[in-house]
């Protein structure tokens, strides 16, 4: 696996008003790499970041969990309608 995380993290003077998100597809098989990239990033990184995974509807999913227990920023799963947020 590739890994790159970039030292320029976007701050709240940027001068932007975009929001910055990175996305991360993953399937089932990916939960490994995932951890890997998630325990990897700086704690005081200020994007969003959305981590997407296909399950079941009938799945209870604890990645949110798991990447939380390995991540130095705050994981979640999202809910229905939710605003992504700075």
């Amino acid at each position: 696996m590739t890994r790159s995380i970039s030292n320029q993290n976007p701050t709240e003077n940027d001068s932007d008003s975009l929001m910055r998100i990175v996305v991360i597809v993953s399937s089932a098989g990916g939960i490994k790499a995932l951890i890997e990239v998630v325990s990897d990033l700086p704690s005081d990184y200020l994007g969003t970041i959305v981590v997407v995974q296909h399950v079941s509807r009938d799945f209870h999913s604890h990645l949110a969990h798991i990447l939380d227990s390995h991540s130095p920023l705050r994981v979640k799963q999202a809910e229905a309608e939710e605003k992504l947020v700075r």
